[in-house]
């Protein structure tokens, strides 16, 4: 396989060095309020910590099992906590999701069809039951012997078709890659494969990521309307009861805009918490591989066993050693955000008649559990304006390989794309300016949550509903910025982590409106609380397309 890893780039590439690290940091107040980690430099390892693996709180099994006829409507909490109990075995569930696919699907090709969901490239029947075999069994000897299993062990997974799995095919959607396969594993599927997880297919991403749209996938809620990206297989997937759990990417929103487009739930972590060792980049000073789920804590849960340094990714080597697990479960007490300061933004736009009922109704959410909401103006451009040219260029530089000699193989918007990007002449001076901006920026955004005392931000994915298939350029800002409703790039362009939650279907349009809670630097424990709790006593997760 072409090396597709971040070092193999770097290691040639101008301006490397001068990706920003997340400095000066916040103030001693501040940072105690955003995270509460330990600072000690992390040991150098190839996998994370074991204890990262080590069952963590579940919920208790016997209600869940008395809520779900099909284990395929289980989350990776619910289904973690049946399977270490012995009440749900992997292959159970594992057929039960296959099952799923085929009834709601539809056939699993290329293009895919203008009324079916289509959210998978690739299916390994034989492959997953294999796994789920061994899961079972790896189950059966824990129990046996009193000691826990990894918690993710037994649960089915979707891989967005960016991440290498030795031996099988990794395309990118696009035919530029046919018949390209995988010489080793991606670092985030070896954790989730050494946690037991079982890999059911890759999903469907835009070509190669670049675009918000994923056209050949169709949202389960309408299949007439695009899923957003560029992970939208994962998040059709999801959203379709498909699957457990999947892993999406993000460089300028692709784990939020198709999350909040198909009402799940997220996590873009800080950037380097998360390996990308073995995923096929976009734009590497932007890219963040994260899970997604049906709730927050599904997406904690698999976290927990991503984050870590990994020497094969150098953007991982980072000061922050991260919690050996994130919260899962909620705080007890009708008030658990008693003490929080949430902001929010007045200056990002206004939104649509559905998205603004959301927001609306979330801040009342947040505010009833004891939240405090603080309106304020937030520093920077997020519809994309600040640095775009740095992404293009990043991405032109990784496709030089293919384009222009075989411009022939890619989807018109790609091709597109590339073409602007060509056009763009970017100097190495202004590259390396660019990223000076940056990490500018990042400083004023530190300042703005400390003077405001700020645990979290909270915001829209998206101004807007999404857009009809047929009409997807509407949601394809990087080529029609003046179209952008999307409110994802900001925080992509800082590296700093956002949870992404449903808000709920709304009333005026009956589709689902995601909202974002982003904060500061590796604040990621404290905002997946957040959500945790929030998702407790609101859960919106829980509403589900309805499929005849």
């Amino acid at each position: 396989m072409t090396d597709l890893s971040r070092r193999g780039f770097l290691a040639g590439a101008a301006g490397a060095a001068v990706v920003p690290l997340l400095d000066p940091p916040l103030s001693r107040a501040a940072r105690r309020r955003s995270t509460g980690a330990s600072t000690t430099p992390p040991a150098r390892a190839r996998t994370a910590t074991t204890t990262a693996n080590s069952a963590p709180g579940l919920p208790p099994p016997k209600p869940i099992a008395a809520r779900h006829a099909n284990p395929a409507d289980l989350g990776v909490l619910e289904a973690a906590s049946l399977l270490h109990a012995g009440l749900l075995s992997s292959g159970e569930l594992t057929q039960a999701c296959q099952e799923r696919i085929a009834q709601r699907n539809g056939a699993v090709t290329f293009e895919g069809s203008a009324s079916e969901i289509n959210a998978w490239i690739r299916l390994y029947p034989e492959m997953a039951q294999s796994l789920a075999a061994a899961a079972d069994a790896r189950l059966a000897r824990a129990r046996a012997e009193s000691r826990a299993a990894p918690a993710l062990c037994g649960v089915p997974l979707g891989l967005k078709d960016l991440y290498a799995v030795k031996g099988l095919p990794v395309t990118a959607s696009s035919k530029v890659l046919a018949g390209n396969v995988a010489t080793g594993d991606s670092t985030a599927w070896e954790r989730l494969a050494s946690a037991g997880m079982v890999l059911l297919g890759h999903t469907h991403t835009d070509e190669f990521a670049f675009l918000a749209v994923t056209p050949q996938c169709g949202n389960p809620w309408d299949t007439a309307l695009i899923t957003g990206g560029s992970s939208g297989g994962s998040a059709a997937a999801l959203a379709s009861r498909m699957v457990t759990a999947a892993m999406g990417s993000d460089t300028l929103g692709s784990l939020r805009i198709p999350a909040a487009f198909c009402g799940v739930s997220s996590i873009k972590p800080t950037f380097g918490l998360v390996s990308s060792y073995g995923v096929i980049p976009l734009a590497w000073a932007l890219d963040h591989c994260g899970p997604m789920g049906r709730s927050v804590g599904d997406c904690s849960l698999i976290l927990s066993a991503l984050a870590g340094e990994d020497d094969n990714d150098p953007s991982t080597d980072i000061a922050e050693r991260p919690p050996t697990r994130y919260p899962t479960l909620p705080r007890k007490g009708a008030t658990p955000l008693a003490g929080t300061r949430i902001g929010v933004p007045t200056n990002l736009g206004t939104p649509e008649a559905g998205p603004g009922e959301i927001l609306a109704r979330t801040l009342k959410e947040l505010s009833s559990l004891g939240a405090t909401l603080v309106e304020l103006a937030v520093p920077g451009d997020p519809f994309g304006s600040i640095g775009p040219i740095e992404f293009y260029t990043d991405a032109l530089s990784y496709h030089s390989q293919w384009y222009p000699s075989e411009a022939a193989l890619y989807k018109p918007p790609a091709a597109q794309m590339l073409s602007l990007i060509a056009a763009s002449h970017l100097s190495a001076l202004e590259y390396l300016a660019l990223h000076r901006q940056r990490a500018a920026l990042q400083a004023r955004w530190k300042a703005t949550l400390a003077e405001n005392e700020l645990d979290a931000v909270a915001l829209l994915v998206s101004l807007a509903d999404p857009p009809a298939r047929a009409n997807p350029e509407v949601a394809s800002p990087v080529t029609n910025p003046e179209n952008s409703k999307l409110l994802t790039y900001l925080f992509s362009y800082l590296g700093f982590p956002v949870v992404t939650v449903p808000g709920g279907t709304s009333s005026k349009t009956r589709l689902p409106v995601g909202i974002q809670l982003g904060g500061a630097p590796f604040a990621e424990a404290s905002l997946i609380q957040l959500g945790v709790d929030l998702q407790a006593h609101f859960p919106h997760f829980e509403e589900a397309p309805t499929f005849a």
